[in-house]
């Protein structure tokens, strides 16, 4: 006995059959066998019907719904374009194309139907939505924030554009470019939204984390720390909440809980290399060399694996023409450089502890290939050549140093020390002078200082 599908396929085809071009009877059987999976028989029935019957912006728009669960990406864009052409102001078509962006990845080709889509319904809080993401222009931050506050308003209770919003207005506090905006306003506007985030959704560790950082950037440490603690709960935050936490302790000198809030960071694949990194300056301060360098050793791998992939997605973002998020990847390959350079210069520290001599001092010189702006290297190089008498060139990497981080106590005490050994008083006096700026109960300086004054 049939089915009542099976029956009403049968009299379906019964009615294309009388009549070819019965618009209404094609579109149900294509939706009754669409259902079943018959995508194949699908697009069969849609091309026969689009060059039997007369043009037809629903038979291409289902011919572009069926392209697009096959995969022919090209093909569906075309139909859904030209059931646009034919009905152009028909929402579902624009929802349909940018459907297939985002299946493509290319959501940023979205824009113009999104802006189209806001224009036919000016109700679509998730089209105001869709589209402030694709904003990423500087210039364009003010319809960026009023998108996502008509999404909001529109969709009071939806987290997603709730989140973002607080998330923008942090960025346009922490930005000196957005000079237009209150900037206090814009971190109290933000924390309501966190806040209210919180009694929507308690289970999302993000606005948890947030009011953490805000806490935290108000010098209410205590209540910083609860919140991270609270975030740490989540598995949406708990990568860098216990991040956060390790900093935290480490400024507080427990160096048992911050290794352990460290741990939980790299376990949760949450900045693993610079959590290695910490860890290891940890082990190297409790003198547990051996065990520093292993981890130090990991770190390099894990960094160079993610710098690779941070440019693999850069390229591959850059070809599909998505150059914001080309962008991003490319500036957190070069930050994965940045870390690469610590991990290299720790390297070496832990090697002289551990009493093993650097050949031709390699991490220090690749050191500085990484990262030209990181004082570190210039300073350790600048004690070797001091040590080996070569006073020029240890002069040349302390300045370096001072040049890279003024406020590097110990960078400028050994410059004035080596500025002394080439009989440059004057220069000495001035670094000596700059140590005491930094810390006027210096003894060393104090002494340097005076002995200089004094001939």
């Amino acid at each position: 006995m049939q089915s009542i599908k099976q029956r009403a396929i049968k009299h379906l085809r019964i009615a294309i059959e009388n009549d070819g071009q019965h618009l209404p009877s094609t579109i149900a059987l294509c939706d009754i066998l669409q259902e079943n999976g018959d995508v194949d028989e699908v697009e069969s029935i849609l091309l026969e019907a689009i060059i039997n019957s007369s043009d037809s912006s629903e038979l291409h728009y289902k011919l572009g719904e069926i392209y697009l669960k096959q995969g022919k990406y090209n093909e569906s864009l075309k139909s859904i374009d030209r059931a646009i052409l034919l009905e152009p102001n028909n929402a579902r078509f624009y929802k349909l194309g940018i459907e297939l962006f985002y299946a493509t990845k290319k959501e940023h080709l979205a824009v113009p139907y999104l802006e189209k889509l806001i224009d036919i319904d000016g109700l679509d809080g998730d089209a105001h939505f869709k589209l402030s993401k694709l904003i990423v222009d500087s210039n364009e931050i003010h319809r960026k924030k009023l998108l996502l506050e008509i999404s909001i308003d529109l969709m009071p209770d939806y987290v997603p554009p709730i989140l973002d919003l607080a998330l923008l207005l942090l960025k346009i506090a922490d930005a000196s470019q957005y000079e237009n905006f209150d900037k206090e306003s814009c971190m109290f506007e933000a924390e309501k939204l966190f806040t209210k985030i919180t009694k929507l959704n308690p289970k999302l560790g993000k606005p948890w984390y947030h009011l953490g950082i805000l806490n935290f950037k108000k010098n209410k440490k205590e209540t910083a720390e609860k919140l991270f603690h609270k975030s740490l709960e989540l598995d949406d935050t708990k990568g860098i909440s216990a991040y956060k936490l390790g900093l935290m302790n480490l400024e507080k000198k427990d160096l048992i809980l911050a290794e352990k809030f460290l741990f939980i960071s790299y376990n949760h694949n949450c900045k693993k290399s610079i959590s290695l990194l910490e860890i290891a300056i940890i082990q190297e301060k409790k003198k547990e060399y051996k065990s520093a360098l292993n981890l130090l050793n990991k770190a390099i791998k894990i960094v160079l694996e993610e710098e690779k992939n941070y440019y693999k997605k850069s390229d591959r973002f850059l070809k599909l023409s998505n150059f914001d998020l080309a962008r991003k990847n490319l500036q957190k390959g070069i930050q994965a450089k940045k870390i690469q350079a610590k991990i290299l210069v720790k390297t070496y520290q832990v090697k002289r502890n551990l009493g093993i001599k650097p050949k031709n001092n390699g991490e220090l010189k690749k050191a500085i290939q990484l990262d030209s702006t990181n004082f570190e290297p210039y300073f350790e190089l600048g004690q070797i050549f001091l040590k080996e008498g070569n006073i020029d060139e240890a002069k040349r990497n302390f300045s370096l140093s001072c040049n890279n981080k003024w406020s590097h106590l110990e960078s400028h005490l050994k410059m004035g020390q080596v500025l002394l050994k080439s009989h440059e008083i004057d220069n000495a006096i001035m670094h000596f002078k700059i140590v005491l700026d930094l810390n006027n109960s210096h003894r060393i300086a104090k002494r340097l200082l005076k002995s200089c004054l004094k001939d």
